[in-house]
């Protein structure tokens, strides 16, 4: 089974689709899919290492060597909250809000487009912020970006029913998927950069670009479930590492 997987994802890879994998017995259906999740887990990990490693090691020989900078968000997360509160944010919290903004609209949808984009709001207006992680955010902040999210979910699900829009939306899903997957996947990438602008630090979001690889696949093929279950066990491994 592991062997059929693997050759699914690399022609995957080449044309990348929405044809769900099926079982000839149901029987255990769940427990072989945990079973691929972790598999293929360990694959985007250790493949997102190779090349990171191999990245490396060429600007090394280029001379071109890491900034000396701090990872503000994670010193301050580290000092503000304690260690269950950290498993939290990270491991669970984090996996299921990005899984729902870059791997639920991956099938077209009305709903997981607007929680996609009412989700992605509230990520960069609040999780994303230096201030979340100091407790500087009072009940009126959050409840206005809040009510804003709520709105532009009303919104898009409002601009979606307008024909033209779906058919436009519809048309990039079935004739320009396979750049809508790895744009998605890049964006997710580039969302983990760490703040500062050089080519090495660049090369420090390769990982989490393969992960959106390999997340985006176990969401079309197994389904979003899987997904959210292959981002908790990455963060996990991270956090408790």
């Amino acid at each position: 089974m592991i062997k059929i997987i693997f050759a699914d994802f690399l022609k995957f890879l080449i044309n990348p689709n929405s044809q769900r994998i099926e079982f000839n017995s149901k029987k255990g259906i769940h427990i072989k899919r945990i079973l691929i999740v972790i598999c293929l887990t360990m694959t985007s990990a250790i493949t997102g290492l190779v090349l990171l490693v191999f990245s490396n090691l060429i600007l090394t020989k280029l001379n071109i060597m890491p900034p000396d900078v701090e990872n503000i968000g994670k010193a301050l997360a580290l000092n503000s909250f304690n260690t269950y509160q950290i498993f939290f944010l990270a491991a669970i919290l984090a996996p299921f809000i990005e899984e729902v903004i870059f791997r639920l609209p991956l099938k077209f949808n009305n709903l997981y487009l607007a929680f996609s984009i009412s989700f992605f709001y509230l990520l960069v207006k609040l999780l994303a912020k230096v201030d979340f992680y100091l407790g500087n955010y009072d009940i009126k902040y959050i409840t206005s970006h809040i009510v804003t999210g709520v709105s532009l979910f009303i919104v898009t699900l409002l601009i979606l029913k307008i024909k033209r829009v779906k058919n436009a939306l519809l048309y990039v899903y079935k004739n320009k998927f396979g750049f809508l997957f790895y744009s998605v996947a890049a964006v997710f990438g580039i969302i983990h950069y760490p703040g500062e602008l050089s080519i090495y630090m660049f090369t420090l979001t390769i990982p989490q670009t393969i992960a959106g690889v390999f997340n985006g696949y176990v969401r079309l093929k197994f389904g979003f479930q899987y997904a959210v279950l292959m981002h908790f066990i990455t963060n996990s491994f991270v956090v408790l590492t």
